[in-house]
């Protein structure tokens, strides 16, 4: 019996010998999580506007994937300004946006333009308050690995002015980068158009985009913001599309 006990007590003393051992670190030495680049990830760019009956749905839709707080899906609601015209001028507009959607209906087979409608990851579009088909598309490219990581090194602020340092493990040629203002949600009474008497909220709304060619694995992105907002209403958007097809290969979202 007495054998048996200092036998157990050796092997209980190894054992706790070899994890002591591995959980130690050097000073300065940091444990790390997983790369953000093996993590699948989704945006969704929905093209939209206040101006449009059955917008409403999708923009709750949007609403719903940005609630969630997943940092992979990265939902963005561009406003369209072909509306405007017959009743209601959306403040949010842009022309520069309406002619995104023109490319994406050139650039994926059978697309077409209208409202609301939601590109997803730069591949595939939908209505976008298709509720069942989105969350089945959102799920399959989650589950797609990215290979390229995208790190957002300093945000740089000069009033509304933000300049975005980005570096990039693996920068492609012919891609481009994209930056994107997003303002997290807005309140707005309709008085006219097809939405009059409706008080809507829009979620991540893009308020400032610029687009860059990528050149090398260090870039930079100038943003502003419209007044009377604070940073906290805001958060950056960085993400790479390859030039030829379309696809959208990186992305990453920081909050201000």
């Amino acid at each position: 019996m007495r054998f048996k006990y200092i036998l157990s007590a050796i092997i209980l003393g190894t054992l706790v010998f070899i994890i002591t051992t591995a959980s130690k670190k050097e000073p300065g030495e940091q444990t790390t999580a997983s790369s953000a680049s093996m993590d699948g990830f989704v945006v969704m760019e929905l093209f939209t506007s206040q101006g449009c009956s059955s917008c409403p749905a999708a923009d709750n839709l949007l609403a719903e994937y940005a609630s969630r707080g997943n940092s992979n899906v990265i939902p963005l609601a561009f406003h369209v300004d072909y509306w405007n015209r017959l009743g209601w001028t959306d403040s949010f507009s842009s022309p520069r946006f309406s002619k995104r959607q023109r490319d994406y209906a050139m650039s994926i087979d059978k697309a077409s333009i209208y409202t609301p409608q939601l590109i997803i990851n730069g591949e595939k579009e939908f209505v976008g308050s298709d509720a069942v088909k989105i969350a089945a598309a959102v799920s399959e490219q989650l589950n797609i690995k990215s290979y390229i990581h995208i790190s957002i090194e300093k945000i740089i602020k000069q009033g509304r002015n933000y300049t975005i340092n980005v570096n990039l493990d693996k920068p492609r040629k012919y891609s481009t980068m994209h930056a994107a203002l997003v303002q997290k949600k807005v309140f707005t009474n309709i008085l006219n158009g097809e939405n009059k008497g409706l008080k809507l909220t829009n979620y991540n709304i893009v308020r400032d985009f610029t687009s860059m060619a990528v050149a090398s694995s260090s870039l930079t992105a100038d943003l502003v913001a419209p007044a009377g907002y604070k940073d906290a209403d805001f958060t950056i958007v960085i993400y790479l599309q390859d030039d030829a097809s379309g696809k959208i290969t990186g992305a990453i979202q920081k909050i201000l």
